[in-house]
């Protein structure tokens, strides 16, 4: 069973984490000196994630369409939850971890 119940959950969260990180002060410039553009092909749910870390932009589901990545990752959405996620305070993650036994 999937963490997220649908799509639009994958870009409040997974979407919302990267939003902030491209407008971010601190973390905006340091992302942007990188210069790398990002697709994300998650499933369960299925959804894309594109984001232009030096144009400080992120494109969720067809925006990203025609957007050139230097890499592409597929991967399950909670994978990428896990990876990502977790590692920042204001994730719904980091505030509510899993229960014992889950």
């Amino acid at each position: 069973m999937s963490t997220f119940r649908d799509a639009d959950e994958v870009y409040r969260h997974l979407g919302g984490l990267f939003e902030y990180v491209v407008a971010d002060d601190t973390l905006a410039d340091v992302a942007a000196a990188t210069r790398l553009v990002a697709r994300l092909r998650l499933t369960d749910p299925d959804c894309v994630l594109v984001v232009d870390f030096s144009g400080k932009k992120v494109f969720l589901g067809e925006a990203g369409t025609g957007v050139a990545a230097a890499f592409e990752l597929d991967m399950w959405a909670d994978v990428a939850h896990c990876g990502v996620a977790r590692t920042h305070p204001t994730s719904h993650a980091a505030r509510d971890p899993p229960s014992q036994g889950s």
